[in-house]
């Protein structure tokens, strides 16, 4: 079932609206002055953020783990953890761990993932962090693709991907663009027919921006493994088989670097075993 309306979006700070003025009366202040004015008093009005804590080390690990292809380990080492990150200084914190809870969840029951998406979002919308917004983007998009909402799912993932975040966050979020694209380019129900065949050249082009991204991070190895196996994907649905038989080939090779579980390492085998890549 779809459910375009379930998730809620991130709001921008609103511009104080200029005073309504009494029919006839001349202005005594230039356009571009009143203009001005309206951007200072909205810059003075916005709150500041409150003070962060720093990070606790359960979120670096959970982000590790996810990526690694362990779900389960994900939400039994966060969801005990996130009851205890209360008070104002630990929103950053809260927020992201929703945001990776909600990733997690999404790889078994999709449903068990709307609440932490939901939460994700709530949270990330009380600061003004890039990465917090783009993971919390990107939980929301997830969800979406979850539930085959592909429009709302490349639309939430593709803000995710232009958020000023570190270089690894950004490499997951388009991994995960490129799976709502082909999503989309195939339509709901994953049929064979393709709706949108552009979408795979986006998709290839979303998982081409996480090669890059990933290159240097501390978690490249599985990012690239991650992005490969999707180029692979992309390559065998548009009957590029050197293509597919290549990235198939790196994706084992980058996610057996980064200790991928068994489960993850699985998705590139199966692409290759499909393309005959060891025949001959």
């Amino acid at each position: 079932m779809k459910r375009t309306d379930l998730l809620p979006t991130l709001l921008a700070a609103v511009l104080a609206a200029p005073a309504c003025k009494k029919d006839g009366a001349a202005s005594t202040t230039p356009p571009a002055e009143e203009g001005q004015d309206a951007a200072a008093t909205s810059a003075d009005d916005e709150p500041e953020d409150p003070p962060q804590d720093p990070d606790p080390a359960e979120l670096t690990a959970a982000f590790e783990t996810y990526l690694r292809g362990d779900p389960q380990a994900v939400v039994a080492s966060l969801e005990p953890a996130i009851a205890g990150w209360t008070g104002d200084g630990k929103i950053r914190a809260r927020a992201m761990g929703q945001a990776l809870l909600a990733l997690a969840r999404a790889e078994d029951v999709v449903e068990q993932a709307q609440s932490h998406a939901e939460a994700a979002v709530a949270e990330a919308g009380r600061l003004h962090d890039p990465q917090v917004t783009a993971l919390a983007r990107a939980a929301a998009g997830v969800y979406a693709l979850g539930v085959e909402d592909f429009d709302t799912a490349v639309t939430e993932l593709s803000a995710a991907a232009e958020a000023q975040a570190p270089a690894a966050t950004r490499a997951l979020v388009s991994i995960l663009l490129g799976q709502a694209l082909i999503g989309r380019a195939y339509g709901p129900g994953g049929g064979s027919k393709l709706q949108n065949p552009e979408d795979l050249d986006r998709a290839k082009d979303a998982y081409a921006a996480a090669l890059e991204a990933a290159a240097g991070s501390p978690q490249a190895a599985l990012l690239e493994g991650r992005a490969h196996e999707g180029l692979a994907a992309v390559a065998k649905y548009q009957g590029d088989h050197d293509a597919l038989c290549e990235h198939a080939r790196a994706a084992g090779e980058r996610l057996a670097a980064g200790d991928a579980t068994d489960r993850l390492a699985e998705g590139p085998r199966l692409l290759a075993e499909a393309g005959r890549c060891t025949d001959g």
